[in-house]
């Protein structure tokens, strides 16, 4: 069974790494401080699929299996090298569903013990962080920009990074 750890707990754990299962674009534009990128699909597989499930999920769920399946003895290869560096490992995905559960479970099935699925995946992690920085006692106001993919947040980030706005 797998075992699944809070994003409290996780940050806990001792001589551990966090493993990020997205698309190296989702892990470029942000991830868990100090986190492995270890893809699952690519960027234009993750498009692919995405397409695919809004139209039909279970034509999307057998194109990723039809894609992860000839990279898994990668992937493995990858973990073990990791488990032999760290004693846990923490694996997530955007929400925590089916990229971080399946990689998970494959682990678990071939006997990495040391393997923790993040409850809620980098949304969660995100979340976490939001919810901690409002309990501090600073003299500034958060603002969290959210919208639909592609409409232009990362590069209203990057203009007021550059005219020395605080960005986080």
């Amino acid at each position: 069974m797998i075992k699944t750890i809070k994003i409290e707990e996780a940050l806990k754990l001792e001589n551990s790494v966090f493993v990020d299962l997205r698309s190296p674009a989702e892990f470029e534009e942000a991830t868990i401080v100090g986190s492995v990128n270890i893809p699952i699909f690519n960027d234009e597989e993750r498009a692919l699929l995405g397409k695919l499930y809004s139209n039909d999920s279970n034509i999307a769920i057998e194109k990723g299996l039809e894609i992860a399946s000839h990279k898994l003895m990668d992937i493995y290869i990858k973990f073990k090298r990791l488990r032999d560096d760290y004693k846990n490992i923490i694996v997530f995905c955007w929400r925590g569903g089916m990229r971080s559960r399946s990689i998970a479970t494959i682990l678990h099935l071939v006997r990495f013990n040391n393997v923790f699925l993040l409850e809620g995946g980098y949304k969660n992690y995100r979340k976490y962080i939001y919810n901690k920085l409002n309990e501090l006692d600073i003299n500034f106001q958060l603002i969290v920009l959210h919208g639909m993919t592609g409409v232009g947040k990362t590069a209203l980030l990057k203009i007021l990074d550059e005219k020395g706005f605080p960005v986080i």
